[in-house]
């Protein structure tokens, strides 16, 4: 069996979550949560943002039990090593990035 070098997986890894674009608006909520709300403009931006990261954490929630943990490796017969890998690493993605960030943006918009 043939092993891909590190970087490759990890690569994969991001292209697999990147087309639902969900790391591009964390980081675009990120500065606006760093931000202050002076206007009535900005304060409702805000708490149109609150609601779209909440969205955000959902959707993080729903595509890790019902997308990356339902892949059954079980059956397979060659890739499995990768398939196993590929799925720790977007749980672990989601779990150690993602999702943290998301809840950070969350907390900081609350306030």
């Amino acid at each position: 069996m043939v092993r891909r070098p590190a970087p490759a997986r990890t690569d994969a890894r991001a292209r697999a979550l990147a087309p639902l674009g969900l790391e591009a608006r964390i980081a675009e909520l990120e500065k606006m949560a760093a931000g202050s709300a002076s206007t009535a403009e900005e304060k409702e931006a805000r708490l149109n943002a609150l609601g779209e990261i909440r969205q955000i954490i959902g959707n993080l929630d729903k595509i890790q039990s019902t997308k990356v943990d339902a892949v059954c490796t079980a059956e397979l017969h060659s890739g499995k090593a990768d398939a196993k890998d590929t799925r720790k690493g977007l749980n672990k993605r989601i779990d150690a990035d993602l999702r943290p960030r998301a809840q950070a943006v969350h907390d900081t918009l609350k306030k």
